[in-house]
């Protein structure tokens, strides 16, 4: 029995990128020791936006049992645990830019889209820091992103490539980000030791 989807459903990997900053081979693999022949996603985001290919559109997936939603579905994961960190702004780059895709090439309305949550009702799939609101709002092709100024971007992805900042939002900071970035700048510089 083939696929037809008629629904995009969002999930994340509830494994932290900090443990496993590219998830989808292992997320394969454990799907393929389950025995359930590829990962069961149709598609995967990276951290840094890269949309990875997961079994064929037209194959029944292995991401949502409820309501039979594998038979009429495409299932989109994000890798990140999302109840813990946010979606960087990459992967919700990505993201907005496959669900225009995929809501035109199968005449999806907005309403079509949904977290895993809505289905699988025990979980907070795709994480509560990944809320309704956002989910529509990159589906609708709503996409806020942060370009930091020209005199900060050397600095801002010297940060990001040292992992001392995990989230570039270009809101001010708190005293509580404040110190993980510095407790993120020790680490990085005690390990180099």
């Amino acid at each position: 029995m083939p696929n037809l989807p008629a629904y995009l459903i969002v999930h994340h990997t509830a494994v932290s990128r900090g443990k496993n900053a590219e998830q989808f081979e292992a997320v394969r693999g454990y799907h393929l020791r389950k025995g359930w022949g590829d990962i069961g996603y149709h598609y995967f985001i990276e951290p840094d936006g890269t949309v990875k290919k997961g079994r064929a559109e037209n194959s029944v997936g292995a991401h949502t049992k409820q309501k039979l939603m594998n038979y009429r579905s495409l299932g989109i994961a994000l890798a990140g645990n999302f109840d813990s960190e946010n979606p960087t702004e990459l992967q919700l780059k990505a993201l907005a830019k496959l669900l225009k895709k995929l809501r035109t090439k199968y005449n999806l309305p907005v309403e079509r889209v949904a977290p895993h949550r809505y289905y699988a009702t025990y979980k907070s799939c795709p994480g509560t820091r990944f809320t309704d609101q956002m989910l529509e709002q990159l589906a609708r092709g709503e996409v806020e992103t942060f370009t930091p100024p020209a005199w900060a971007e050397a600095g801002v992805a010297w940060a990001a490539e040292q992992k001392i900042l995990t989230q570039i939002t270009g809101e001010p900071i708190s005293d509580y980000r404040l110190a993980a970035i510095l407790y993120n700048f020790v680490k990085s510089k005690v390990a180099q030791l």
